[in-house]
Formats: structure tokens, sequence, C-alpha cells
């Protein structure tokens, strides 16, 4: 799903919510898990922030192993 589908969504599941209370936990959640990402990204070095990058990178190109398959690759490896 593109950026903008999710976005979408997101603010059609946002315009349904009435209670206020519910909508200001989402907001809590969301603004706290945006401000430690960049609390987090703050404290790396140049090398780490590198390697997060190119791990970032390889998700976008679809360069990833699946959970369960890794799963099974390790199981495979300790028998």
């Amino acid at each position: 799903m593109e950026a903008m589908q999710v976005r979408a969504r997101f603010h059609e599941l946002i315009d349904r919510i009435e209670d206020t209370d519910r909508l200001k936990t989402i907001y809590d959640a969301l603004a706290d898990a945006d401000q430690l990402s960049a609390e987090v990204t703050d404290e790396l070095i140049d090398e780490q922030r590198q390697r997060l990058e190119l791990s970032i990178e390889q998700v976008k190109l679809g360069e990833v192993v699946r959970h369960q398959d890794l799963k099974k690759m390790i199981s495979r490896w300790l028998k």
C-alpha cells in the first residue's frame, strides 16, 4: 500500500472517531513515537545512521525476509 493510500485510510478512520479521549490517546501515542524516533536516531553514530539508512532502502526495494521465513531458516540451521 502506498503512503498516500495509508494516509487516506488513516484519515478516514480518525474522522469516524467521535470520542475525544480516544482521539487524544491516539494523538499522544503518535506524538510520543515520533519524538522517541527522533531521540533514538540523534543518539546514533555516523556508521549506525548509515546502516539504518541502507536498511530502510533495502526495505523499500523489497529486499527483505519475512519473519516466518527467517524462523524456518533458523530452525533448519539449528538441526
